[in-house]
């Protein structure tokens, strides 16, 4: 339990929780190991999970053309991925993969609301925390964006 209260105190999706509120938290999860290149979900399959990265690297990549995938993201050691699917029911957009012997904590949807239910002021917390990180991880998306843009017109001979 111990060492679950520290994994999720060192994600900063948890920064505005305290200590004795993680606590609390820290029974909601589980625990999962991944050996290297393993899958830990793919591309278009259904998944209601958020992870949370205890140890380890977990590489998200999209599949650009038939047999092609392309890293869109790494994430390391106290970030978090998964969460696109926690609050609709759409099936998952990348596909997560072990990159070396990877721990995560996982916690499902259900366990999830179940936790925010019992607890509305840390729900606010978090979903301020989760806010905050996604709209930083879709400005880094446009940024990215842009680029490949430019990329695109000048491989085709537009200049300004």
């Amino acid at each position: 339990m111990e060492e679950k209260i520290k994994s999720l105190e060192n994600c900063g999706l948890f920064s505005e929780i305290s200590i004795d509120e993680l606590e609390k938290l820290s029974s909601f999860f589980t625990k999962k190991s991944f050996s290297d290149k393993a899958i830990i979900f793919r591309e278009g399959t259904v998944g209601r999970e958020l992870y949370i990265i205890e140890s380890g690297v977990v590489a998200i990549t999209k599949q650009v053309k038939e047999g092609t995938d392309t890293v869109i993201a790494r994430f390391g050691t106290g970030d978090f991925f998964g969460e696109l699917t926690m609050f609709e029911d759409f099936t998952r957009t990348a596909t997560a993969r072990a990159q070396g012997k990877t721990t995560v904590l996982v916690i499902s949807h259900e366990n999830l609301l179940t936790m925010l239910e019992k607890d509305s002021k840390m729900a606010a917390k978090l979903f301020i925390s989760l806010l905050k990180i996604m709209s930083r991880r879709i400005r880094q998306t446009n940024l990215s964006l842009k680029e490949a843009i430019i990329w695109g017109f000048e491989a085709m001979g537009y200049s300004d």
